[in-house]
């Protein structure tokens, strides 16, 4: 259960919510994606000229938002298994409408950018640790077409976010917020 949250994430900022397991980190990124209903409150998400109310908002207007101004990059990545990572990348930058030599180069420069070591590109990534699984989603969602305005992320522990966290900072297009969630150190 969480109760009490309140914060603002602005245009283009990158945003971390830290805290224990257990705290609610990802049940907030959950809530203002929409996949949790909130009791009360509001969670107000800039729509062009609007503002959608996420905690009041119809299912059509959740599946609305999300087609055209937010996404999600679940910790857990689910692909085909047995493609190399590199492979996986490229085949979203095709279908986002690159010519396959671009794709190619579009996927190693995310993965590249990403602190995805280069000997991993040519393996699966189910054999990952789960912060390197959840490199190569962020790079499936960067060759996506959509271009959302708020970008929920959830990692799995701090030690997937020295390498992962500050690089998506920079890797973050201006006018898109990204909100991570990033656990405490195990003592």
């Amino acid at each position: 259960m969480v109760k009490g949250v309140t914060f603002a994430v602005g245009r283009g900022e990158c945003v971390v919510l830290g805290g224990p397991s257990g705290a609610g980190k990802s049940s907030i990124l959950k809530m203002v994606y929409g996949n949790y209903r909130a009791d009360g409150g509001r969670i107000l998400l800039a729509d062009g000229d609007r503002v959608l109310d996420v905690a009041a908002a119809s299912p059509r207007e959740i599946v609305d938002a999300r087609r055209r101004i937010m996404a999600y990059v679940s910790q857990f990545l689910r692909v085909i298994p047995r493609i190399p990572a590199l492979d996986i990348v490229a085949a979203a930058a095709r279908d986002a409408g690159l010519a396959p030599e671009a794709a190619l180069a579009r996927a190693a420069a995310l993965l590249g950018r990403l602190n995805l070591p280069e000997r991993l590109w040519s393996l699966p990534p189910a054999t990952f640790s789960g912060g390197e699984q959840q490199r190569v989603n962020i790079a499936l969602y960067s060759t996506s077409r959509r271009r959302p305005s708020m970008r929920p992320t959830a990692t799995r522990s701090q030690h997937s976010s020295p390498s992962g966290g500050p690089k998506v900072r920079g890797f973050s297009r201006s006018s898109t917020t990204t909100t991570f969630a990033r656990g405490s150190p195990i003592a």
